[in-house]
């Protein structure tokens, strides 16, 4: 059953500590400042958690996958940081975890969009060239798979110039550009 909110659109934003904001505090992720940009008439839910990875999301879908999802509603979703960072699961597996993951969403009659992966460092148990390897890789799977519905965050200048330098973790106005470029991607998308 779905639930009809007539004053708004819903925007799910699943994902790790890209989507769950700085230090933990989900108050500045990106979904705040998609929030702040997308203004009255739009809901923006920040169901991303530090540390996770897509089979704990699986295991407890209530924390990540509405219920009843709003009639109007999309979801971005911004998974495997995690997954590939920590080493413990094959590519093949990840990625099949994904597709079951957006299965379950789409299932709910949400409209699913797609972050691509972040280059990230300093893990102890990947090295860096073997995550950036799988990341691409990975982020090629999810671009064919998903075509028209992925934002590519990678390919901004401005991302790469940063993740080249080094630092694994998005800075407050990392976490603002983040939002604003999924700003204009709904709008582009009509939503």
């Amino acid at each position: 059953m779905k639930i009809y909110l007539d004053k708004f659109k819903t925007i799910y934003c699943i994902g790790d500590c890209y989507t769950a904001g700085q230090d933990n505090e989900r108050k500045y992720g990106y979904p705040y400042f998609l929030q702040l940009l997308l203004g009255e008439g739009y809901l923006v839910e920040n169901l991303g958690r530090a540390n996770i990875q897509i089979h704990s999301i699986l295991d407890y879908p209530k924390l990540f996958i509405p219920d009843n999802p709003a009639y109007n509603s999309c979801a971005f979703l911004w998974c495997g940081s995690n997954d590939f960072y920590l080493g413990l699961s094959s590519e093949e597996e990840i990625f099949i975890k994904y597709v079951e993951l957006a299965t379950e969403l789409e299932k709910k009659e949400v409209l699913l969009f797609h972050l691509t992966l972040l280059r990230r460092r300093n893990t102890p148990l990947v090295l860096n060239s073997v995550f950036e390897e799988r990341r691409v890789r990975f982020n090629k799977k999810l671009i064919e798979k998903y075509s028209g519905n992925v934002l590519d965050i990678y390919n901004e200048l401005h991302f790469q110039k940063y993740f080249t330098k080094g630092g694994e973790h998005l800075s407050y106005n990392r976490y603002k550009q983040v939002g604003k470029k999924c700003y204009e991607f709904l709008k582009e998308k009509g939503f």
